[in-house]
């Protein structure tokens, strides 16, 4: 029944975009927070250039939380593939 398969495709792309949302949040929310503080910083202190002082650190803090959320990262692209595997067995059991 090609109904079922739109079911099936509807929450296939509901867990895609929870997964996704999984995996960027926790660097999303950092580097949001730290371009808040080098916003501040920079409008305390006018002299500090934004390319020389907010470029590296940002990018420092993204590998840096990158590397710390890469168990998470990796238990979220294992629940997606287990996901995945699984709607794939459904549609070939339907047929």
């Amino acid at each position: 029944p090609p109904l079922a398969l739109v079911g099936i495709g509807i929450q296939a792309a509901g867990a895609m975009f929870y997964s996704g949302g999984l995996i960027m949040l926790p660097v999303v929310g950092a580097l949001l927070i730290t371009n808040i503080a080098i916003g501040v910083i920079t409008r305390s202190a006018p002299q500090l250039n934004m390319f020389s002082f907010a470029f590296p650190v940002t990018l420092i803090l993204a590998f840096a939380i990158l590397y710390l959320s890469s168990k998470s990262i990796g238990n979220t692209f294992a629940e997606l593939t287990k996901n995945a595997l699984e709607s794939v067995e459904i549609v070939l059991k339907g047929y």
